[in-house]
C-alpha cells in the first residue's frame, strides 16, 4: 500500500503482485477496504494494546476473509480485552473456542441486563448435528446452549 499527501488530502492505493498499476482505494470494494483496515489494526495491536470494541465487524467481508479477521481478533484478545457485538452466524462459526469467547447479552426481568454463557456439554451435544455455534443459533437452539448465568 502507498500513501501520498497532496494539499490536505490523502490518497491511498494498493499495489498487488501481478498488476502493473496501483489500485486506488476508490476502486476497491467495501469488503476489501474493511479487510485492509483490520490488517492495519492487527499490525498496530502489538505496539498499541488497548480495549477494542467492534460492532458488526463482518459487514462487507467475504466468508473466507472473515475467517482470517476472526483469527486476527483471537490473537489480539490474548493480549488485551476485545469486545465484538454481532448477529452473524458466520462469525460465530469461525470461533475456535465459543464456550470461552461468547457471552450472550439479553434483557432480563425489569429491563435488567442478563449475561449468559454457553454450557459446554449442551453445545457439544448439538455440535454433533451442526457445524458451529452460528448454525446452532440459527436453528433456534439458543436457549438450549446458553444456560450458564453470569453475575452482572
Amino acid at each position: 500500500p502507498g500513501i501520498a499527501t497532496n494539499g490536505g488530502n490523502i490518497r491511498f492505493a494498493v499495489k498487488q503482485r501481478g498488476f502493473a498499476q496501483q489500485i486506488p482505494a476508490a476502486q476497491l470494494s467495501d469488503g476489501m477496504l474493511t479487510y485492509l483496515a483490520y490488517v492495519a489494526l492487527f499490525r498496530l495491536w502489538a505496539t498499541q494494546p488497548s480495549l477494542l470494541a467492534l460492532d458488526e465487524p463482518d459487514l462487507h467481508l467475504h466468508p473466507h476473509l472473515l475467517r482470517q479477521v476472526v483469527a486476527f481478533f483471537e490473537a489480539m484478545a490474548s493480549d488485551f480485552p476485545l469486545l465484538v457485538a454481532t448477529h452473524s452466524d458466520r462469525l460465530l462459526d469461525c470461533l475456535t473456542d465459543p464456550v470461552r469467547q461468547v457471552v450472550l447479552c439479553s434483557l432480563g426481568h425489569g429491563s435488567s441486563t442478563q449475561l449468559l454463557r454457553l454450557d459446554r456439554a449442551a453445545l457439544e451435544k448439538w455440535l454433533a448435528r451442526y457445524r458451529g455455534l452460528g448454525e446452532v443459533r440459527a436453528a433456534g437452539l439458543t436457549s438450549d446452549v446458553f444456560t450458564v448465568l453470569e453475575p452482572v
